[in-house]
């Protein structure tokens, strides 16, 4: 899956840290989650691949970040900043989940 050259965003793939305590992780656990290839941190895919998997449903994660703590890019960004790259990404995730739907989408009868 590809986004549009002009999405304004990049692409990646990867696994996933997820934790109960996003926002008060320190430096080392950032560093490690990061060291072991993790691509981002959130809190809801491994509850959300859990009960899919119990289920036997496919699974799929979007997520959309627009900082990286691993490397302190977030602190830079002025509030303006920050809201253009929301509405950029928001954009570009709308796209691609219309995008994963239609491919991966099982025809319903006639």
């Amino acid at each position: 899956m590809r986004l549009p050259p002009d999405a304004g965003v990049a692409l990646h793939r990867g696994p996933v840290w997820t934790t109960s305590a996003l926002l008060a992780e320190g430096q080392a656990e950032i560093e490690a989650w990061a060291a072991k290839g993790c691509v981002a941190a959130d809190m809801e895919t491994a509850s959300a691949f859990a009960v899919a998997e119990h289920f036997g449903m496919k699974r799929l994660s979007l997520l959309f970040a627009f900082d990286n703590p691993a490397t302190g890019d977030h602190i830079a960004l002025t509030d303006d900043a920050k809201a253009e790259r929301r509405v950029v990404g928001e954009r570009a995730m709308i796209e691609l989940a219309l995008a994963v739907m239609h491919r991966f989408a099982e025809p319903r009868g006639p």
